[in-house]
């Protein structure tokens, strides 16, 4: 397990001593990260262009908001 799945696993756990119930994440749809996330049990709830990151890879970049519903 890596220090990011470490990371969110630790947030996840905690949130409902914080009284929350969804953990929510921003990512990047071109970093390639959403698949990662995805098997940590979040899901894309939306996505739009995005200006305010750039890439020399990519010509436009998409910010994708993805949550994660905290079961107990």
């Amino acid at each position: 397990m890596g220090i990011a799945h470490r990371l969110l696993e630790h947030i996840v756990k905690l949130a409902p001593t914080l009284g929350y119930d969804i953990v929510r994440l921003d990512t990047i749809r071109e970093s390639g990260n959403i698949p990662r996330f995805e098997r940590c049990g979040f899901c894309v709830i939306s996505e739009h262009p995005t200006t305010d990151f750039v890439s020399e890879k990519f010509h436009k970049l998409h910010e994708v908001i993805m949550e994660r519903t905290i079961e107990e």
